[in-house]
């Protein structure tokens, strides 16, 4: 399964990195636990997932505001697209965990490319 998400140079995602911390930010949003999901844990991360590219992307978009995309770009973050195993992903509607040990990378690209 396609699986997108927003990293810092050194694999942090923007509520972990420390150049960026959302969670005061986004203290409204649903933890993945909140929505049905495991729990977090050094084997997973958080990311957006989809049958393609466009589909994970407007579901990143929508949980993140043109405001939020665009300080992650200021910042360096980047888009990094992995590939994982269908039974290491478990999806909500909005946002997704996945086993970090089985993902392959496929992309990664700024956010202003």
């Amino acid at each position: 399964m396609l699986v997108i998400r927003f990293e810092d140079r050194v694999g942090n995602g923007p509520y972990a990195s420390p150049i960026l911390n959302f969670r005061e930010r986004h203290a409204n949003r649903p933890l993945p636990v909140e929505e049905g999901l495991p729990l977090i844990s050094n084997a997973t991360r958080s990311g957006f997932s989809g049958s393609d590219y466009a589909e994970a992307w407007d579901r990143a978009t929508r949980w993140f505001s043109p405001r939020d995309i665009a300080h992650m770009e200021e910042l360096g973050f980047l888009v990094v697209e992995y590939e994982v195993p269908d039974n290491e992903v478990w999806a909500s509607n909005t946002q997704c965990l996945f086993a970090i040990d089985n993902a392959v990378v496929v992309d990664s690209e700024h956010l202003d490319s």
